[in-house]
C-alpha cells in the first residue's frame, strides 16, 4: 500500500511501530530503537509513537533527534529477524 500511496501523493501516517503492544520488543525480535527507526525509515509523512512514561518520551526524542534512515539492507535484516522471532512478516 505504501508504494501506491506515495505514487499518488497521499500522505501516510505510521502507527504501531512496535507491533501494537510492543510485542516485537517483548519477544526479542527488535529493540525499541530499531523498531522506531524502521518505522521512521518508511515513506510516511510522520510516525506516531505511543508513550507511557517520561523515560519512553526521552528515549523517543533521542532517537528522533539523531535519526538517520536505515538502508534498504538494514530494513531487510530487521524484517527477517521479525519473521524468525515472531513467525509472521512485518
Amino acid at each position: 500500500m505504501l508504494p501506491e500511496a506515495t505514487k499518488r501523493g497521499i500522505a501516510v501516517l505510521g502507527m504501531k511501530s512496535l507491533g501494537g503492544s510492543g510485542e516485537i520488543v517483548s519477544h526479542g525480535a527488535l529493540t525499541a530503537e530499531e523498531g522506531l527507526r524502521y518505522a521512521m525509515s518508511l515513506p510516511v509523512a510522520t510516525t506516531i509513537s505511543g508513550m507511557d512514561s517520561l523515560g519512553v518520551l526521552e528515549q523517543n526524542l533521542a532517537i528522533a533527534r539523531g535519526f538517520k534512515p536505515l538502508t534498504t539492507e538494514a530494513m531487510q535484516t530487521l524484517r527477517e529477524r521479525r519473521v524468525l522471532c515472531c513467525g509472521r512478516a512485518v
